[in-house]
């Protein structure tokens, strides 16, 4: 872009305007450049401006004409139509057009920064060991891999090779401050870039870091909010006198209420207010927003914390070394308690202190109490809950993010291979209790189960995977053309793909099977995957062939558990299979009907009414008769004929096959 000296006339109308330069020879403006908005201010070093003609809407609604005015700028670059006033510190920054700073004390960089990117945040393991490099790009797999792959040493120095690869495409000397980006009332901030549509508002202190807005998805950054070490990725809110140390915050995160976080990740649509975070890696969708509440060293994913929940990390012996695991979906209540360190499995709810140390893994969807000192668990227990059928309908529904590139990578699943392949776990355990002496309960892994609740656990993960495998079946029929033969029709349904078959993981909201995320790895270190972006274009493969992995881990289960090969099996087999389906689900539905039928009983309309008791269920239903809860609970209601009719149509279909 090209720029100019001063005119002799231009310098002195500036000075007439109390504006004064170290030298008027550093100060370059563009061809059409018109001093009369350029009022009262000091430049230092070489300043290079830009025309103001467009005039400025304040937040108030007035408008005034753009320009810079009482304030000290050196080394700056300031593209067309800025509006700067009242900025006591304007230090080594490109200003692109439209950008409005206002009432700042400091803004500047001190020198070669890489803004954030680069930072090494301990999650987990508060002693350290398990660091996060975090950067503007970071997704909730990468960050995944890079703190629970330990293990794998040659991988985790190649995965660190890529990210510090492109942490030193970010190394510079000035800093940007992108279009339409607004920064007003902030006393200090320094070496942070700041992206389009940006909007900082009374922020304390901002040092070292990275905002990445735009407009679809800007980033509001608030009064009080002190934030040093960062990254914040689009759509994100930090805000109400927040404070973040050494923190990535993922898109559409929000951190509000004084909120405190230090060493800490939050990835996609989360929401942390009034408590504390330390070391915490919190997934997609954790959500913590009580006073007394303390997250720390652990790993989870789709929480839902209970208000003064709690953990230890530190035995004051060898330091804070012990971590938790929450597994997806963990659901904990008012002042739960765990002692580092714990593996809780996935959509279970915690209820209680427990200060013994206990692996529920493979026992999801359980309840854990706190009985005389022990962990007891019930198996199952949460399995047909409105609550869950709640969660799977409202994550997707509150995915705030816009922008097209979405970095985490999200299935929503609660029945899926990875939470079914624990339950089968699960199963085996339990039956091989039952079949057992054991006159009251077992301890296993920390828990105490009781022989009462075998069964009943068994019974319940049967159910999970049954539901699973057979609707899944029932939703591949449709692709099959109306024209097709049986023999044809059994076609469509054969699959070879046996990654699928074995384990699967939750890597931080993606669901895949291990044995395909292995390869992924080995062809890192095979030198076959060469890259940060290759690496992230291999996961997002693996992120869409989802669906198909589903299937192939479907009909390996009809197969290993049921021995019905589904590519051979009889018509009259195959209508048993709808039928079974038809009665199961059908089961399956009622038992969460049931569950929600308990929020709305007389039990729950204690408190209604408050001065006259007759007038208690009137009371209730004004309350909590909203439509968007009973929209969810008639479809739910709806649903057993909808299956009903869903396999009469399907059996009418496989009757019609030749």
């Amino acid at each position: 872009m090209n720029y100019r000296n001063l005119t002799a006339e231009e310098i002195q109308i500036l000075e007439h305007q109390n504006n004064s330069a170290e030298n008027w020879d550093t100060v370059l403006v563009k061809k059409n450049f018109e001093p009369s908005q350029i009022l009262g201010n000091q430049f230092f070093g070489e300043v290079k401006l830009g025309i103001f003609n467009q005039p400025e809407k304040t937040d108030t609604g007035m408008v005034q004409p753009k320009g810079i005015r009482n304030s000290t700028i050196q080394d700056c670059i300031i593209d067309d139509d800025v509006y700067i006033a009242n900025v006591m510190t304007l230090f080594n920054y490109h200003i692109q057009s439209n950008v409005r700073i206002e009432s700042v004390g400091e803004l500047s960089v001190t020198g070669s920064t890489t803004f954030g990117n680069g930072v090494g945040v301990k999650v987990i393991n508060e002693g350290g060991g398990r660091e996060i490099l975090i950067y503007d790009k970071l997704t909730s797999q990468i960050a995944y891999f890079q703190a629970l792959y330990r293990h794998d040493v040659e991988f985790i120095k190649t995965l660190t090779a890529f990210i510090k690869k492109y942490v030193s495409t970010k190394k510079a000397s000035r800093g940007t401050i992108e279009t339409n980006c607004t920064i007003k009332q902030c006393t200090n901030i320094k070496n942070v870039n700041f992206g389009a549509y940006a909007y900082v508002c009374g922020a304390s202190h901002l040092e070292d870091g990275t905002v990445v807005s735009n407009a679809d998805e800007p980033v509001y950054i608030g009064n009080g909010v002190i934030a040093k070490h960062f990254i914040i990725l689009s759509g994100a809110q930090v805000k109400d006198a927040s404070l973040i140390d050494t923190c990535f915050i993922g898109q559409c995160v929000t951190i509000e209420k004084q909120y405190s976080a230090e060493h800490s990740c939050f990835f996609a649509n989360s929401v942390a207010g009034h408590g504390e975070a330390v070391s915490l890696f919190a997934g997609p969708y954790s959500v913590t927003h009580h006073k007394s509440t303390l997250l720390i060293a652990m790993y989870t994913s789709f929480l839902n914390a209970g208000s003064g929940t709690n953990q230890s990390n530190h035995m004051y012996k060898l330091g804070p070394i012990h971590q938790g695991v929450l597994e997806r979906g963990i659901k904990t209540g008012s002042f739960s308690y765990m002692l580092w360190p714990c593996r809780v499995g996935a959509f279970s709810v915690v209820i209680g202190k427990h200060y013994s140390n206990f692996d529920s893994s493979e026992f999801p969807f359980s309840y854990l109490l706190e009985a005389n000192g022990k962990t007891s668990i019930i198996p199952g227990l949460n399995l047909c809950t409105i609550g869950n059928k709640r969660d799977k309908a409202k994550w997707p529904a509150r995915d705030k993010r816009k922008n097209p590139l979405e970095y985490d990578l999200i299935h929503y699943d609660i029945l899926s291979p990875y939470t079914l392949e624990k339950a089968i776990q699960g199963f085996k355990k339990l039956s091989r209790f039952d079949k057992q002496e054991i006159d009251n309960a077992v301890q296993y892994k920390g828990l105490l189960i009781k022989r009462n609740k075998f069964r009943f656990g068994c019974e319940q993960y049967e159910l999970a995977c049954k539901v699973f495998v057979y609707e899944k079946l029932m939703s591949k029929l449709p692709e099959c053309p109306e024209s097709a033969s049986f023999a044809e029709l059994l076609d469509t349904l054969y699959i070879d793909e046996p990654d699928a078959h074995g384990v699967w993981i939750d890597a931080c909201g993606m669901l895949a099977p291990k044995d395909a995320v292995d390869n992924i790895i080995q062809s890192i270190k095979d030198g076959h995957i060469s890259s940060l972006n290759e690496f992230q274009d291999a996961l997002l493969a693996l992120y869409n062939k989802y669906e198909e992995f589903v299937w192939a881990w479907c009909s390996n289960y009809l197969e290993q558990h049921l021995g019905i090969k589904i590519h051979k099996i009889s018509k009259t087999q195959f209508l048993q299979l709808i039928k079974e389906w038809e009665e199961i689900s059908i089961r399956f539905n009622k038992n969460v009907i049931r569950d929600a039928e308990k929020e709305m009983s007389n039990k729950s309309r204690i408190g209604y009414g408050i001065d006259e008791e007759k007038k208690q269920n009137a009371d209730f239903l004004n309350v909590v008769d909203k439509k968007d809860v009973n929209d969810f609970l008639k479809t739910i209601s709806e649903e057993p004929e909808e299956i009903h009719e869903k396999a009469q149509k399907i059996i009418a279909k496989i009757k019609n096959c030749k």
